[in-house]
């Protein structure tokens, strides 16, 4: 919880561009890793992209949503 609250602290002062290129790095490789496992098998996953932004979302809200 403390990582989560020193970001959102933090991020007013990291350049847009900085938090794109992170978001879209981790977004990228996340989708590589569902594309994998539909490939071998491991996991239907039609759609790696939506499947990516679905596991961000869960993750985060997670994150988020601990008791403090």
């Amino acid at each position: 919880m403390a990582l989560t609250r020193l970001l959102m602290v933090e991020a007013a002062n990291l350049p847009d561009s900085f938090l794109e290129s992170l978001d879209n790095a981790t977004e990228e490789g996340i989708i590589r890793r569902f594309t994998e496992f539909g490939q071998k098998g491991l996991l239907d996953v039609p759609d790696p992209k939506m499947a990516a932004k679905h596991f961000a979302a869960l993750t985060s809200l997670l994150a988020f949503n601990q008791p403090s």
